[in-house]
């Protein structure tokens, strides 16, 4: 399955707390979200079972939306600066 980045204006908006950015910006790592929160769990039958923990799901999502308009973009020119 292909995934469509988000372009970078999408980021830019992003880091403005754009809701619709920061939207796009959580489908996109829905999946990844999925598999993090997946937790092992005994069944009745004694077979362990793979289980979204829908608690650890929301707090992944929450850190996700919590870390973009928190994220920096060095200047370009500085970082060009540092270069030996």
């Amino acid at each position: 399955m292909s995934y469509k980045t988000p372009s970078y204006s999408t980021f830019l908006r992003a880091l403005s707390c754009d809701p619709t950015a920061l939207l796009q910006y959580v489908q996109f790592y829905s999946a990844y979200i999925d598999r993090l929160s997946k937790r092992p769990v005994l069944g009745a039958d004694g077979m362990i079972y793979l289980l979204t923990d829908e608690d650890m799901k929301q707090e992944l999502v929450l850190e996700l939306l919590t870390k973009i308009p928190r994220f920096q973009i060095p200047d370009i020119q500085e970082a060009n600066d540092k270069q030996p």
